[in-house]
């Protein structure tokens, strides 16, 4: 063999006769080497698996990480400069030092050359083997690969009781008649203020976003969370619906958390007046002729359905919107025959051979007729 200058991947002490090629673990791509020494140590994340290398073989193997000299993609054993991947980390292709597994990932084996996302009802901190000391604490929910417990909290207008959740379904909109009104609730704030109704994820006491409510079982827009209670209603603390105004009584503006007064004495409010002299005929009308009208309820009864019920006593007659029983009396020289008159026309003259003195006569006052002697 011929002489010549010492090759890569070889050097070539003094006297050498035949090159000496670099050994496991190191390479050169320089000439004229004279010692081992000046062979270089195979970088990290490589691996030099043969002797007489002029450049490492290729990267460490995924799941491995190699520090300098490493002479196998798969390095057996565990050492401060290669092995297996330790748990709570992660080695891809061509690793020279293991990588901690992010938040919201874990890995709980040796040898990984990825880390497992965390699952769906916990929270992975990073650098962690396992995930069940982090489970989703209340008033949060954990979807898959959540990095802390905080991430995701359940918005306003929502509240979660229960740990481990794992989606924003796992959040409950506030109940009727309460509101929520911060993040992370684990129950409702509180109760509606007076005045006011929540039907239902209301954020706020005094929720302002359902302006147009309807009394026909509409709460429009479906996502709207209440309003202020209008007029004809009222809403007492912690309302989920308007409550309509009973009959014999009228609520005549808005925010009012009881009925304002009874309704006014010659008229009949049915439910959900706004007036204390109605005329609409819906929430109420005066009182109809032929009956009187104190208010339209009866202590004992409770609200009057039926006017026949409260005919004009005999003697008397009743127009429209009349509120007293006795207020307008048949003129002396007539009677009143029968009850529930409706006009003075239907008072009767006396007839001949006797007197009408004008004089009330027993338990429904009737005015009588009395012989001529």
């Amino acid at each position: 063999m011929a002489g010549g200058p010492c090759p890569p991947g070889h050097f070539c002490p003094v006297g050498t006769g035949v090159p000496l090629p670099c050994p496991v673990g190191t390479f050169s791509d320089q000439m004229l080497l004279s010692m081992a020494s000046e062979c270089l140590s195979c970088p990290p994340g490589h691996f030099c698996g043969a002797s007489g290398l002029t450049a490492p073989s290729g990267p460490c193997s995924p799941g491995y990480f190699c520090l300098e000299g490493a002479s196998s993609p798969i390095p057996a054993g565990h050492s401060h400069q290669w092995g297996p991947c330790p748990r709570g980390h992660f080695c891809p292709s061509g690793t020279s030092h293991p990588q901690p597994c992010p938040a919201g990932s874990y890995s709980n084996l040796t040898g990984r050359a990825s880390c497992f996302p965390c699952p769906a009802g916990y929270y992975c901190p990073e650098n962690i083997t396992t995930y069940s000391r982090h489970p989703c604490p209340a008033g949060f929910y954990c979807p898959r690969g959540t990095k802390y417990a905080t991430q995701f909290p359940c918005p306003r207008g929502y509240y979660n009781p229960d740990p481990l959740t794992q989606s924003l379904d796992s959040c409950l909109p506030c109940p009727p008649g309460h509101h929520c009104g911060q993040e992370n609730l684990t129950q409702a704030s509180g109760p509606c203020d007076a005045g006011w109704f929540c039907v239902s994820a209301a954020w706020t006491s005094r929720p302002f976003d359902l302006d147009n409510y309807t009394s026909t079982n509409c709460l429009c827009p479906a996502t709207a969370t209440g309003g202020k209670c209008p007029s004809g209603s009222f809403c007492p603390e912690g309302t989920p619906e308007p409550i309509p105004c009973p009959p014999g009584s009228f609520c005549a503006t808005s925010g009012l958390s009881t009925p304002s007064r009874p309704c006014q004495a010659g008229y009949f409010c049915a439910e959900g007046a706004e007036s204390p002299a109605p005329e609409d005929g819906l929430t109420g009308a005066p009182c109809p002729p032929g009956t009187f009208c104190r208010y339209y309820c009866d202590s004992s009864a409770g609200p009057i359905q039926d006017f026949s019920l409260y005919p004009y006593p005999q003697g008397y007659f009743c127009p429209l919107g009349t509120a007293v029983a006795t207020l307008h009396r048949c003129p002396v020289g007539t009677y009143g025959p029968r009850r529930g008159l409706r006009s003075i026309t239907e008072c009767q003259l006396c007839p001949a051979g006797k007197f009408c003195a004008g004089r009330a006569h027993g338990t429904n006052r009737r005015l009588c007729c009395r012989t001529l002697v």
